[in-house]
């Protein structure tokens, strides 16, 4: 995934995680102890007993947050299924006319523990659910079907739920979008197209488990971008670690990656906290398999923007190990991967810098004349290294020279962190000033904002 893929990501700027996914709840309502199939279930859900739950575990999706609390609301349970064991799936409603608001609910009746495990809703309409033997000796699976939502119709997910023996109640397992409208425009062009899958299923295998197959056919109204002019994909959910996972990707006949490669390891480091977990996710970053490598920079950016947002501080191991990727990766194109990494480690971890002898070891990567890794010198600049000055404000001048804007704005990203801190000469100020003068741009970032900000202070 490139960084560009991040972007499309969130479809129209910042998508909404659809309401399948999210809502995933268990009210375990008191039940009648007499109740049993074909017996009435009204006692068990009531529309008092959801307007009590319902506000307060929908907290995030202000939409759907307000109770039915109007004279005319009503909840009707429409249809049951036996699941088997005692369990059955109930699927109701929850309306109110003068509120012009109506609710479809499902979820998993426990006649052995009178419980009602409430496992999600959409708006209005009626979700259509079925149950699948994933594994030979397991409850049968619980699949979702997406229906279009009135507030999220530019995609549909399949949800899917596995029984917990453990928790005695089904619990989300797997979310898989089966329909998506992406929408994105960026510096670089705007990407328009629509994915349809078709979800099957494989045979039992030899442990007695089913795979997942989502072939995926993509339709394009606009693409600037090569990597999303595809035609179809294929995925293939395998079973690791007793979770399904993406084992192997097919885009337009070409495998992307397979079975032995570590994609499913890079989607458990990402939520591994240990110290090894970081290091691994480094070892990653010049994997052979270039959706590999792109993977692992993406889980470890993400890993570390969590550490950020928690004011945590990274392990000097973790950063040890980037400045030896840094350097393992020289004349390679993953090398700015890893110089990305480290720039964003200095600009945000400002109260745990780098150890003198990591720095001492970038530091000596620099060459004597340009070209430059403006990146590196970022880094530098941003862990307080005075003696990337003279290289940042000759990259800036050769920027201006070749009117290439992307060089002499990156540049000024690191002589503006410094400037803050060192006096600047009448000759490196005229460079500036002419920066600040110049109408070059770098996407939509301007040279000469950047430059008159710096002269400014």
């Amino acid at each position: 995934m490139t960084l560009k893929a991040l972007v499309l990501a969130g479809g129209r700027g910042t998508r909404f995680i659809p309401l399948l996914a999210l809502l995933t709840l268990d009210f375990a309502f008191f039940a009648n102890p007499t109740a049993c199939a074909g017996e009435d279930l009204s006692s068990i859900v009531t529309i008092d007993k959801f307007n009590a739950e319902f506000p307060s575990r929908c907290q995030d999706l202000r939409l759907y947050c307000k109770p039915m609390t109007a004279p005319d609301a009503s909840l009707k349970i429409t249809e049951t299924k036996e699941i088997g064991g005692g369990l059955r799936l109930i699927i109701g409603i929850v309306d109110a006319p003068s509120l012009n608001r109506a609710y479809s609910f499902y979820g998993a009746y426990d006649a052995g523990r009178t419980q009602f495990n409430f496992l999600g809703w959409t708006s209005e309409l009626k979700p259509y659910i079925r149950m699948e033997q994933l594994t030979k000796s397991e409850q049968p699976f619980l699949f979702v079907d997406p229906v279009f939502d009135k507030f999220y119709d530019f995609e549909k997910v399949l949800q899917i739920y596995r029984y917990s023996q453990k928790g005695r109640q089904y619990q989300p397992f797997l979310s898989i979008p089966v329909f998506q409208h992406v929408q994105a425009d960026s510096a670089d062009g705007s990407e328009d197209y629509i994915d349809n899958s078709v979800i099957t299923l494989g045979s039992l295998d030899s442990t007695d488990r089913r795979e997942v197959i989502v072939k995926t056919a993509r339709k394009i109204n606009t693409s600037t971008d090569d990597a999303y002019n595809i035609k179809e994909k294929t995925e293939t959910y395998g079973w690791h670690h007793d979770r399904l996972c993406v084992v192997e990707r097919i885009v337009d006949g070409k495998k992307e990656f397979g079975r032995s490669d570590p994609f499913c390891e890079i989607q458990e480091l990402r939520k591994d906290d240990q110290e090894a977990a970081w290091i691994r996710l480094v070892d990653l970053l010049d994997y052979p398999n270039p959706s590999i490598a792109s993977e692992a920079y993406v889980a470890a950016n993400a890993k570390m923007a969590g550490a950020f947002l928690a004011h945590e501080k990274l392990s000097d191991a973790f950063s040890h190990a980037l400045v030896n990727k840094y350097i393992a990766t020289k004349g390679k194109e993953e090398q700015r991967a890893v110089a990305t990494l480290l720039y964003t480690k200095a600009f945000n971890d400002r109260t745990h810098q780098f150890t003198e002898q990591d720095l001492k070891e970038l530091k000596n990567t620099i060459p004597h004349s340009p070209p430059y890794d403006v990146t590196l010198l970022n880094t530098l600049a941003a862990a307080g290294e005075a003696s990337v000055w003279p290289p940042l404000l000759q990259t800036l001048k050769e920027g201006l020279k070749s009117n290439n804007g992307c060089e002499a704005d990156t540049s000024l990203t690191g002589i503006g962190i410094l400037a803050k801190k060192l006096p600047i000469s009448k000759e490196d100020a005229e460079a500036i000033a002419e920066a600040a003068r110049s109408n070059l741009a770098c996407s939509d970032a301007s040279v000469s904002e950047s430059a008159s900000s710096i002269l400014s202070k």
